[in-house]
């Protein structure tokens, strides 16, 4: 999980986009009167994000009609391809380069999750501070929750060395990815993240990533060991992850975890053939 710089653009540079080719001139009005309130809306969400009060948001303060609407402009404008407001949907899934997803980081961003759902908050359904970059395994897993989770664009938690990596002493190799508790410092920031985690299965998704890895590894990894020793082999896992960036992947925290004090992979593992280690 990576924080993200918040939209540049406003609500209303979208929902005048929205409307521009809007054929129905009563519900253009009607959205476009609105834009006041909407924008009031977008103040208290950013606000109460900022505070770290959220819960304290309530879908009570726009009318039924121009919330049914703001649901059509995300499904038949904002989102749709053709549409001049898809421009702004693409810009925020261009958030950095890669354009990988911020949560996992394994997979193309190509959705924009409703941090509140829209089906239960349609006043933020165009709000671009109420929309994530996010891979489709990972909006699909988790669906519309509402609840304590990481919001990229103001939880940070690039300075904490969270994700950790587990290998348990056992025969077929068995790991376990998760968030470090002893990291944290704020116990309510631990929690969002964790529910994150597990809410997203990003657990799972590691741990296949890290079998493959290792599985593609494991017959380089006995050759060094057997001509130059273990020693060396550590030196060379070591060497992989020394100047990593970032030390919230999977692959830092498996080469960490392998590569540190744990040397019952090189003194156990690595006599067996492959298929008695997977």
């Amino acid at each position: 999980m990576i924080y993200i710089n918040k939209p540049t653009f406003s609500q209303q540079e979208i929902l005048i986009s929205c409307t521009d080719n809007l054929r129905n001139q009563t519900e253009k009005q009607l959205l476009l009167s609105s834009a006041d309130e909407l924008e009031r809306i977008y103040m208290l969400y950013d606000s109460l994000l900022e505070e770290n009060n959220i819960e304290l948001f309530k879908e009570n303060v726009i009318d039924e009609e121009v919330g049914n609407l703001l649901i059509k402009m995300y499904e038949n404008k904002f989102s749709k391809k053709g549409q001049t407001a898809r421009n702004y949907y693409d810009k925020m899934l261009s958030y950095n380069k890669s354009e990988i997803c911020p949560y996992c980081k394994t997979a193309k961003a190509n959705n924009l999750d409703h941090y509140l759902p829209k089906s239960k908050y349609p006043s933020l359904a165009i709000n671009p501070l109420n929309l994530l970059p996010i891979c489709f395994k990972c909006n699909d897993d988790k669906g519309t929750v509402v609840g304590s989770l990481v919001h990229l664009y103001y939880d940070n938690i690039q300075s904490i060395n969270w994700l950790k990596c587990k290998l348990f002493r056992c025969k077929p190799l068995k790991l376990e990815f998760y968030v470090d508790k002893s990291e944290f410092e704020d116990t309510e920031l631990f929690q969002k993240v964790n529910n994150t985690f597990e809410r997203y299965n990003i657990s799972s998704t590691y741990n296949s990533l890290a079998i493959d890895e290792l599985l593609d590894s494991f017959h380089s990894f006995k050759r060094i060991a057997n001509v130059d020793g273990y020693s060396v082999l550590k030196s060379d896992l070591k060497e992989i992850i020394k100047h990593a960036h970032n030390k919230n992947t999977w692959k830092y925290s498996l080469y960490n975890e392998i590569s540190g004090e744990n040397d019952w992979f090189y003194n156990h593992l690595m006599k067996y053939d492959i298929d008695e280690v997977f």
